[in-house]
């Protein structure tokens, strides 16, 4: 069974790093350290595909990405980077989102610089995309089709989001999540489990639980984050944006 409590809280916290650092990658003023830029694009990359693959590992198992590119998962996505890039470059919606994954792997995990090269229109300055990228054994490479990260990262928060939410709705989550509120009994036994309060805080946060209406709150916070995971899968201010 889905673990939806895991799954909610992962993807905000994911989506929420991803597209503060998204905001700050479309706005690197001239003049600013590129270190600053680097971190920015590590974060965006590393938080976009973890929000991607949580979403496949909570519904479809460690396995849902094995034979790569291959699963249903995968097929989605890959026809979701189609979409993005079928109108205006001749690569492909598989290569577009294997450049995408291996962008990542090779900055998070192969220590990639990614703001050694870019162009400024006078007031920001835009980290250009390395025109190729390979797999950890460096025997398949995959082509960009954009010219500048920020425009990768448009292209990919549309077929993320278009891909987690699609997932969502089938499983029904968004519904389900609302009937998976915490029993008081496991709410108080984890502030008795917890080993950074204090005693008398412990206490007093029993009593303050014992004396409102628990069920009733702890529906308003679930409806509070489903509805901010919605405003981050459903957000279109960035569709049009280029450098």
């Amino acid at each position: 069974m889905a673990d939806y409590d895991g799954l909610l809280d992962g993807l905000l916290l994911y989506l929420q790093i991803r597209d503060w650092a998204f905001e700050k990658m479309k706005n690197h003023p001239v003049g600013a350290q590129a270190f600053d830029l680097e971190v920015h694009q590590y974060l965006y990359l590393s938080n976009a595909l973890s929000a991607t693959d949580l979403t496949g590992e909570t519904f479809y198992g460690e396995n849902f990405r094995r034979p790569a590119y291959k699963t249903d998962f995968d097929r989605n996505l890959i026809a979701a980077f189609d979409t993005m890039v079928g109108a205006t470059s001749s690569i492909g919606g598989e290569e577009a989102y294997a450049y995408v994954r291996e962008l990542r792997n090779s900055v998070v995990h192969r220590g990639l610089g990614s703001a050694v090269a870019g162009h400024s229109n006078q007031k920001f300055v835009f980290a250009l995309c390395p025109s190729t990228t390979t797999n950890s054994s460096g025997k398949k490479t995959y082509r960009s089709p954009w010219r500048y990260i920020v425009e990768l990262a448009v292209a990919s928060n549309a077929a993320f989001n278009a891909v987690i939410y699609s997932e969502l709705e089938k499983h029904k989550f968004f519904d389900l999540a609302q009937q998976k509120i915490a029993p008081l009994s496991k709410v108080m036994s984890t502030i008795d489990t917890c080993n950074v309060m204090p005693y008398w805080a412990k206490t007093m946060a029993r009593e303050a639980f014992t004396k409102f209406d628990y069920p009733k709150f702890a529906t308003e916070i679930m409806i509070t984050k489903l509805r901010d995971l919605k405003i981050h899968l459903q957000s279109k201010k960035a569709d049009s944006y280029t450098p």
